[in-house]
Parts: C-alpha cells; sequence; structure tokens
C-alpha cells in the first residue's frame, strides 16, 4: 500500500494532507489476527500488486 499524501512514507502510518487541519493524528490498518500494522512503500509494479 501507498501513503498517498506521503508516497515516500516506508513507516506504518499513513500521514495527514497538507490541507488537513487536524494535527497529531495517523492511521494504522491491520491484517486479521496479526499484531504488526501494515508497512507502506512507493508503488509495485510486480504482477498481483495494485
Amino acid at each position: 500500500m501507498t501513503d498517498q499524501s506521503s508516497p515516500c512514507n516506508t513507516s506504518n502510518t499513513l500521514t495527514l494532507t497538507d490541507t488537513s487541519t487536524a494535527k497529531g493524528v495517523g492511521i494504522q490498518f491491520f491484517h486479521k489476527d496479526d499484531p504488526k500494522a501494515i508497512v507502506y512503500g512507493p508503488d509495485n509494479t510486480a504482477d498481483r500488486t495494485e
């Protein structure tokens, strides 16, 4: 998954847009019962990735 607000983000927290008025907020996603948050990265052109 890629962070649209910050495509170079390789952390596990999505960032807010530059125009957001919220402060100190981040979003994490988890897959089923995995306790580790999904890590973001740049777009991948490999098969079966979106």
